[in-house]
C-alpha cells in the first residue's frame, strides 16, 4: 500500500433509506436512529483498519441532500397519491421528467412535481 494513496470511504445513504423504511413500516424512529449510529461506528471502523494497514489519508465524504434525490422526490409522490388511482401515472411522469434532467436541478425537481400533480 503507498502511504501517499488517497482512500475514499463512501456510507450511510443506503442506510438512510433503508431506516427510513423500517420507520415507514412501523419501526420507532428511536430504533432506526440506534440503527444508524451502528452504521456511522462500522464506517469509523473501516477507517481505523484502513490506517492501522498504514493509510494516511483517508477521504470520508458528507451525505448529500438526500431529500433532493430522485428517489425522494418520487417517494413523496407515491405518498401524496395514496389511494388514487393515478398514482402510477403520476409516478411515470415524474420519473420521465427526471430522467430528461436539466442544468437546474430545482427546477427540473419542480417540472417532475407539477407533472405528477397533473396526472393526480
Amino acid at each position: 500500500m503507498s502511504r501517499n494513496a488517497l482512500f475514499s470511504l463512501w456510507g450511510g445513504a443506503n442506510d438512510t433509506f433503508y431506516n427510513m423504511g423500517l420507520v415507514g413500516a412501523g419501526l420507532p424512529p428511536t430504533d432506526a436512529v440506534l440503527n444508524m449510529a451502528v452504521s456511522a461506528q462500522q464506517l469509523v471502523g473501516e477507517a481505523e483498519r484502513l490506517a492501522g494497514a498504514g493509510a494516511r489519508y483517508i477521504l470520508i465524504p458528507n451525505l448529500p441532500d438526500i431529500g433532493a434525490t430522485p428517489a425522494m422526490l418520487l417517494d413523496a409522490v407515491q405518498r401524496a397519491g395514496a389511494g388514487n388511482p393515478a398514482v402510477g401515472d403520476a409516478l411515470v411522469a415524474a420519473a420521465t421528467v427526471l430522467a430528461m434532467g436539466g442544468a437546474d436541478t430545482a427546477t427540473v425537481q419542480a417540472r417532475a412535481l407539477a407533472a405528477a400533480e397533473v396526472a393526480l
